[in-house]
């Protein structure tokens, strides 16, 4: 990352924040994915060794809390965050640790909500349309991920899963010529590529008569 540049906080409206990992591998993929997350760092933005900065506000470092509590609550596994980083050179920010939450139902409030904040939550899955209606099972659709080496797994995860933006092998990519945009309550319309033209103009109707007009009664 270039010095100075922006520090992602967690904040991000297409942030992969649930990850559905098959259950063959599910195991070593939690204990891996927390020792990545165990070891990113946390600074201040300035910072150019900062790799992750802090909340936008204590209210919204209250509610990312709150719902990562109530996760728990509800059976999910903290595996690695949970809370928020205090002392030095914490101070003068809301800065929330890295968190993973393992074990997560799909009834799960965390599974369901948009927690906006650096927090993700890990399901197992067994079947390819487990994965699907897992990853359909929310109100939100503005992007999704899908790993895998089959060509036929991915055109068809890209087919049915209800997302505006679907990456395959990669995650985040958003070219300014690619359409960017959501389903369900992810809003509608497209930012970027030629549909955003569409998508930001008014259509005005004119009909003009050219001869006298014929009344209907």
């Amino acid at each position: 990352m270039p010095p100075h540049a922006p520090r992602p906080t967690g904040e991000n409206c297409n942030a992969g924040s649930r990850i559905l990992v098959h259950e063959s591998v599910y195991a070593p993929f939690v204990e891996k994915f927390a020792a990545t997350a165990r070891g990113i760092r946390v600074l201040p933005p300035l910072d150019e060794q900062s790799q992750m900065g802090a909340l936008i506000s204590e209210a919204h470092l209250d509610k990312v809390h709150g719902l990562v509590q109530a996760g728990i609550k509800a059976g999910a596994r903290l595996v690695c965050g949970g809370h928020r980083l205090t002392g030095a050179p914490y101070e003068g920010g809301y800065f929330y640790a890295p968190t993973v939450l393992a074990d997560v139902a799909p009834d799960n409030l965390v599974f369901r909500e948009e927690i906006f904040g650096p927090v993700v939550t890990v399901t197992p899955f067994k079947t390819d349309d487990e994965a699907i209606d897992l990853a359909n099972a929310t109100e939100y659709g503005l992007a999704a991920g899908v790993w895998t080496a089959s060509v036929q797994r991915s055109l068809r995860c890209v087919r049915e899963i209800q997302a505006g933006y679907v990456w395959v092998n990669t995650y985040n990519n958003t070219p300014v010529e690619v359409p960017f945009g959501g389903q369900k309550g992810s809003g509608f319309g497209r930012d970027c590529g030629t549909q955003a033209i569409e998508t930001y103009t008014t259509w005005k109707s004119a009909m003009l008569a050219t001869a006298p007009f014929q009344p209907y009664y």
